[in-house]
């Protein structure tokens, strides 16, 4: 009895340090991120995955491997993902002439399961652009301390498809008429679009940027003469919210529902106007009469998309924040990641960029890494 226990204890205390003994070896090991590549359903069988790393010290791409036949990749890390260090991680592939990336990886958890980046093929569009579901419109109309009118319009657009929707040379994506007499506009980037992909012409937005399939945000701001809108919405808007903050004369909006008066921020309140299913629609609003005003609610719902955050709110009132879109802290860093690595695509790719160019890429780049840090 004395033997068999001595033996239990001796295969115990051995299992131990064996467990001990890998789990150091597992720990001092060489970080190695596996993955695959899909585009669409499908593998894609070749092309070169990069590493990108961002840390307090440096940031920049410290890897590249070749995707196999099956559609996978394997790759070293030099050091464990680490959100709290700065040491964060993420892959990129570029398919059809266009990058694609995957999510950032923060903790070492992560390198336990398979890392995916989704691809697509693509397909050129008319060179006027081809339409698209609006899936969410949010219209805030507000007037600032100088009595100017102005609207913070949020699109929430969706691609149905499943390719990547392109330009052809010299065209455009998408188009999307404003508020008639709508000036001084300003475009902001969302992570989802850079903003020099966007532009305000001819009364419209404009969309220049590669769309791949899923939903993407955008962001304009935009001065109207007076409150009275004149809308035009052309294709299909699935759901469109108008947000008109008070003190405001009475309105008079045909084609929405009027709804509860809501509270977004504490101690202002806006009139909401809602609408469902818009196809090819025009609104003008009017001035009404002045009915007996409807309760006020805290409107604690999302509005179909993020408009909570510190950084609307400072689009909203008149500054251009780097990052517009804070919605959860894990959505922010990867759209900021996603931008350095595009910022480092277009100036890498450029021959001879000239001093200027140098400049306001190492500005946008050092603004870019202070809103990452600010994450924690």
């Amino acid at each position: 009895m004395r033997r068999r226990f001595l033996s239990v204890a001796v295969a115990t205390v051995g299992s131990l340090l064996l467990s001990a003994s890998g789990a150091q070896a597992q720990a001092l090991a060489k970080p190695v991120l596996r993955g695959r590549v899909l585009v669409g359903d499908s593998t894609l069988r070749e092309g070169r995955v990069v590493v990108h790393h961002v840390s307090a010290e440096s940031q920049g791409q410290v890897d590249s491997t070749r995707i196999g036949p099956d559609g996978t990749f394997s790759v070293g890390l030099p050091s464990m993902p680490d959100s709290t260090h700065h040491e964060i991680y993420f892959a990129s592939v570029r398919h059809d002439g266009i990058l694609y990336f995957g999510p950032a990886l923060t903790v070492p958890i992560q390198l336990d399961s398979t890392y995916e980046i989704h691809t697509w093929d693509t397909t050129v569009v008319a060179k006027g652009g081809t339409p698209l579901t609006i899936e969410v419109r949010n219209i805030f109309l507000e007037q600032d301390s100088a009595g100017t009118w102005q609207i913070t319009d949020l699109f929430q657009l969706r691609n149905d498809g499943k390719r990547t929707l392109v330009a052809a040379p010299g065209g455009i994506v998408w188009r999307y008429p404003l508020a008639v007499g709508a000036t001084d506009a300003v475009v902001a980037p969302t992570g989802d679009v850079a903003a020099d992909a966007m532009a305000f012409e001819d009364g419209d937005l404009v969309i220049r940027a590669p769309l791949s399939p899923g939903k993407r945000l955008f962001a304009v701001r935009y001065d109207v003469p007076d409150p009275y809108l004149d809308l035009r919405l052309p294709g299909i808007t699935e759901h469109l919210d108008l947000l008109v903050r008070e003190p405001a004369p009475p309105l008079n909006a045909p084609g929405f529902t009027a709804m509860d008066r809501i509270q977004l921020e504490a101690g202002t309140t806006y009139r909401r106007y809602a609408a469902t299913q818009v196809r090819d629609g025009t609104v003008k609003l009017t001035r009404g009469t002045a009915p007996r005003p409807p309760p006020v609610r805290w409107y604690a719902v999302v509005l179909s998309m993020i408009l909570a955050g510190v950084g609307l709110w400072a689009f909203r009132k008149g500054t251009v924040p780097a990052l517009p879109r804070p919605t959860r802290a894990t959505d922010t860093r990867h759209a900021l990641l996603v931008e350095i690595a595009q910022l480092d695509d277009a100036f890498l790719g450029r021959h001879g960029p000239s001093v200027e160019e140098r400049k306001a890429y190492e500005a946008r780049r050092k603004e870019l890494l202070r809103h990452l840090r600010q994450l924690g």
